[in-house]
């Protein structure tokens, strides 16, 4: 299926891709070496696969599928079996539509038979536009799935908007019409005290100047990079201790939620 049949609009093409936005000039873009390696991902990063794969599951092959803010397509294994859409406002490779997500989406009314929001909503200045623009383009029963990130450090500047909590997740969802809303929240305290720990080693190490002369500067180097290694390890050998743990649900990594036309 080619992307031009859903769209609607003016664009230009090059290599494949459709254009209907010139490609921001201030954009950072994420730069992960192996976006696919399963083994370099995160914790959360692995459940929103998981939460993904599960829901997808049920979708026929042939139903047409919109990745909203696709950016590296990570989980291009579990999407590439539908008829793919992949959609971003900067021209990531694998990506078929560049367009601004805070406006119209250029695709036609009830057209698409999911929309993936994965990591997505945060980055969205009019999260209101979007959800009302989910509901136009989604065929009649269409699902709309999508992770949001709750405990993670500000990224990907100055594109990082908000951060949402359950009760506002449901709260836009009702708002533009949505049933059968569900919206769970992915607790794994050992993974949120690890994600903190590990950006107050990488502020220690990359961003602080211990001493003018360089030779002291770099012994508090090598001497944290060890302490790390060893917190680290720590964290590898309590990995099972720290999974009996009862998560807290006023401390979340972040939220999945799924909802239907």
């Amino acid at each position: 299926m080619s992307p031009e049949s859903i769209v609607r609009g003016d664009f230009t093409e090059k290599d494949g891709v459709l254009y209907f936005i010139a490609v921001p000039d201030n954009v950072e873009p994420s730069e992960h070496k192996e976006p696919t390696n399963k083994k370099l991902w995160s914790h959360w990063r692995k459940e929103n696969y998981a939460f993904l794969a599960h829901e997808l599951s049920v979708l026929p092959a042939e139903s047409i599928v919109l990745d909203l803010g696709a950016g590296e397509l990570q989980f291009r294994d579990i999407l590439e079996r539908f008829h793919l859409v992949a959609v971003d406002f900067y021209p990531y490779p694998g990506i078929h539509v560049v367009c601004d997500l805070n406006r119209i989406l250029p695709f036609r009314d009830n057209s698409v038979d999911a929309v993936v929001l994965s990591n997505t909503l945060e980055h969205i200045a009019e999260p209101n536009t979007l959800l009302a623009e989910c509901q136009r383009i989604l065929k009649p029963g269409g699902i709309i799935l999508g992770a949001v990130p709750f405990m993670i450090d500000i990224h990907q500047r100055p594109y990082d908007y908000y951060r949402y909590t359950d009760v506002n997740l449901h709260y836009l969802l009702k708002k533009y019409a949505f049933s059968g809303i569900d919206v769970e929240p992915v607790l794994m305290l050992v993974s949120l005290v690890f994600t903190v720990t590990s950006n107050f080693f990488v502020h220690l190490i990359q961003k602080t100047e211990y001493s003018k002369n360089r030779v002291i500067h770099k012994a508090h180097i090598f001497g944290l990079r060890v302490l790390w290694k060893i917190v680290r390890m720590a964290f590898v050998l309590l990995d099972q201790v720290f999974k009996k743990c009862a998560g807290d649900k006023n401390l979340p990594l972040g939220y999945h939620f799924k909802a239907r036309k």
